[in-house]
C-alpha cells in the first residue's frame, strides 16, 4: 500500500536537443522547450527508427537507470532526487507569447502519436511510482494526465488531481484508456478534445486509433490553480520507492499538435496521404474536386461511401488516426471490382468509458438523502482478487458541512457471499499517533514509508457493517478528517447510490467492490456506526 504521492512541478528552461522542434507542425501550440530537470541529452529529435511513424522525424525520450536531477525546485530544497523521480520531457512554453495568458484556449483538440517499445517498463515491470506521459500542468500538479501506476497494473489512465499545496496533490477521478499490452510495439494515435473549466461544464473526449475510448464531463482544471496550464509530453516517472531501482525505458512521439477542430490535427505527412486518397477516389469516379490534402465534407462522404467493402468494412470516420486504413483500402488491386457503397447516417458516438454514464441507472436504488458524485481515484487491486484496496474521491451537492471527500477501502472479499468478510476504511492524510488518535482502539495503519494513518475498523453483523472505533476517531481526528468520517458514517449509502446513478460503480477496478457498492445502493447492505 502506498499513499498518493507528490506530483512535481516541472521547472523548465532550455532548448530541445537535436533538430529544431519547430521543424514539425505543432499547430497553435506555443513553442516547445525541454524540461530542465530531464536527464542530460535524453530528449532528442531524430529520424524515425521504426520506419512506421506517421512522420519522417520523431521526438525520442529516455530515462536512464538510477538517474535523478539534484536541482532544487525552489527555496524548499525539494528536488527530483529527494522525491526519487526521473524524467525526460518537453513542455509548451505558454509564457513565451501569452496568447492564451498562461494557459490553454477555452477549448481545443490535441493530437499525438506515441510508440512504446515492446520492452517499455510499465506497471509491475517498473519500480513503484507513477508515469505521467502526456499531461497539462499548473506548476503544482497536472490538471489532466495520461498516466500509469508503476509497480501496480498495466492500465493507461486519464487522470485528474486535487491540489494539496507545496507541489503535493491527491489523485482525483481516473478512467481507463487502454491496456499497455495493446499499446507496446506499435504506433498509437491519440485525438483528445478538452473544454477547460473548473466546474461541471468541463469535458474531455479521448479517441485512440479512431475509437472513442473515454468521455468525461466534469472539472478539467485543478481548483485554485486554474490560471497556469501548459502541455507536457515525454516520459516522467515520479515518486518511486528508490530511484536507484528505476529501470531504463524510452518512448517515441510525433505529430504533436493543437488545433481548434479535429480535422486540424492533420500534419504535413497526413495531408500528403489524404491527397493520395483524394486522387484514388477521383480515379474511381467518386469526385472530390482538385486533390489538395484538405479534409472537407465531400472528401469525407466519398471516402465513406465510394465502395462497399463488405464485412471488412471501414473505420466509422476519416481522421488522422484512420487515414492510413482508408488509403490502404482504396489502393488495393481489386478496388475497381468492388460494388458501389452507400453513405450511411453517422454512427452513435458513444465512448467505451463514460462519466457520468450515458445510460439510465439501474432500477431498485434506495432513496438518497444527498446528491453525491464519487469515483475511484486509484487502486492497488483489481479483478477477482480476494484483497481490495481502492481509493474513492467525490463531491457533495448543496451540503454545508462538506463539499468534497476522499478515503480508501481496504479488505478481503468473499465472492460466494457477495460481500466483505474483512473491511476497513483509512485516510491518506497522516496523523499524529501521540495525540488523541493514538488512544482509539486499533486506529492506526502504518504505510510502507513509515507514515501513520487513521484506520476505521468494521464488525460485520449479517448485512450490516458497523464501525467499532468511528465514534472515538470522530472526536480525535483533525477537523477535516473528522468531518469526512462523520459524513461517511451517516451517508455511505448516498455515496453508493450516487456512484450507481453516475455509472462510476461500473468503472471500479475490483469486481468484488462493484458487487458490494451495488448491494449498498439497493439497500441490501448497510455501512455505518452505532
Amino acid at each position: 500500500m502506498q499513499s498518493s504521492k507528490i506530483w512535481l512541478s516541472a521547472i523548465v528552461i532550455g532548448l530541445l536537443c537535436g533538430a529544431s522542434a519547430s521543424a514539425q507542425d505543432i499547430g497553435d501550440f506555443d513553442p516547445f522547450v525541454t524540461v530542465e530537470l530531464s536527464a542530460p541529452n535524453s530528449a532528442r529529435r531524430l529520424k524515425d527508427p521504426t520506419g512506421q511513424a506517421p512522420t519522417d522525424t520523431v521526438y525520442s525520450f529516455a530515462i536512464p537507470s538510477g538517474y535523478c536531477n539534484k536541482t532544487p525546485y525552489d527555496a524548499s530544497g525539494d528536488s527530483d532526487c529527494k522525491q526519487n523521480s526521473t524524467r525526460s520531457s518537453i513542455r509548451e512554453n505558454v509564457f513565451a507569447t501569452k496568447k492564451n495568458g498562461s494557459g490553454q484556449p477555452k477549448q481545443s483538440w490535441y493530437g499525438w502519436a506515441v510508440y512504446f517499445p515492446a520492452d517499455f517498463q510499465y506497471g509491475q515491470k517498473q519500480n513503484a511510482g507513477h508515469y505521467d506521459l502526456v499531461y497539462w500542468h499548473n506548476k503544482q500538479c497536472p490538471h489532466l494526465t495520461f498516466l500509469n501506476w508503476a509497480g501496480r497494473d498495466s492500465t493507461l489512465y486519464l487522470g485528474t488531481n486535487r491540489a494539496l499545496g507545496n507541489h503535493e496533490c491527491s489523485p482525483g477521478p481516473q478512467f481507463r484508456v487502454a491496456d499497455f499490452k495493446d499499446l507496446v510495439g506499435k504506433w498509437n494515435r491519440f485525438e483528445v478534445f478538452v473544454k477547460w473549466a473548473g466546474n461541471e461544464s468541463g469535458e474531455v473526449k479521448v479517441y485512440l486509433d479512431g475509437t472513442f475510448v473515454v468521455h468525461y464531463k466534469g472539472p478539467t482544471l485543478t481548483e485554485g490553480l486554474e490560471n497556469v496550464n501548459y502541455f507536457v509530453f515525454g516520459v516522467y516517472l515520479c515518486c518511486t520507492k528508490d530511484v536507484k531501482l528505476t529501470k531504463a525505458t524510452s518512448a517515441l512521439y510525433t505529430a504533436v499538435k493543437r488545433a481548434g477542430n479535429r480535422d486540424g490535427l492533420f500534419v504535413e505527412e497526413d495531408r500528403a496521404r489524404l491527397k493520395q486518397l483524394q486522387q484514388a477516389l477521383n480515379a474511381l469516379g467518386c469526385d472530390v474536386g482538385e486533390p489538395d490534402g484538405k479534409l472537407g465534407a465531400l472528401t469525407r462522404d466519398q471516402a465513406l461511401s465510394c465502395k462497399d467493402f463488405g464485412k471488412d468494412g471501414l473505420p466509422v470516420d476519416l481522421t488522422v488516426a484512420t487515414i492510413d486504413r482508408f488509403l490502404a483500402a482504396y489502393v488495393r488491386k481489386d478496388i475497381a471490382t468492388l460494388p458501389a457503397g452507400k453513405l450511411k447516417g453517422p454512427a452513435p458516438d458513444i465512448a467505451l468509458v463514460s462519466y457520468p454514464a450515458q445510460t439510465a441507472p439501474a432500477a431498485g436504488l434506495v432513496a438518497a438523502e444527498l446528491v453525491v458524485h464519487a469515483t475511484e481515484s486509484q487502486t492497488h487491486r483489481s479483478g477477482r482478487e480476494v484483497d481490495v484496496n481502492s481509493s474513492i474521491a467525490g463531491k457533495v451537492e448543496k451540503y454545508k458541512e462538506l463539499k468534497s471527500f476522499d478515503f480508501a477501502m481496504l479488505g478481503k472479499f468473499n465472492f460466494s457471499e457477495g460481500t466483505f468478510y474483512q473491511l476497513q476504511f483509512f485516510f491518506e492524510d497522516q496523523v499524529n499517533t501521540r495525540g488523541k488518535v493514538g488512544t482509539c482502539s486499533n486506529a492506526i495503519i502504518k504505510f510502507p514509508d513509515g507514515s501513520d494513518h487513521a484506520q476505521i475498523n468494521f464488525m460485520r453483523k449479517g448485512n450490516d457493517f458497523i464501525a467499532i472505533n468511528a465514534k472515538c476517531l470522530i472526536d480525535a481526528l483533525p477537523k477535516r478528517q473528522s468531518k469526512v468520517l462523520r459524513f461517511l458514517m451517516a451517508h455511505f449509502t448516498d455515496i453508493a447510490v450516487g456512484m450507481a446513478r453516475d455509472g462510476s460503480i461500473d468503472l471500479l477496478s475490483h469486481d468484488g467492490l462493484k458487487i458490494f457498492m451495488n448491494r449498498v445502493a439497493r439497500g441490501e447492505i448497510r455501512v455505518g456506526m452505532l
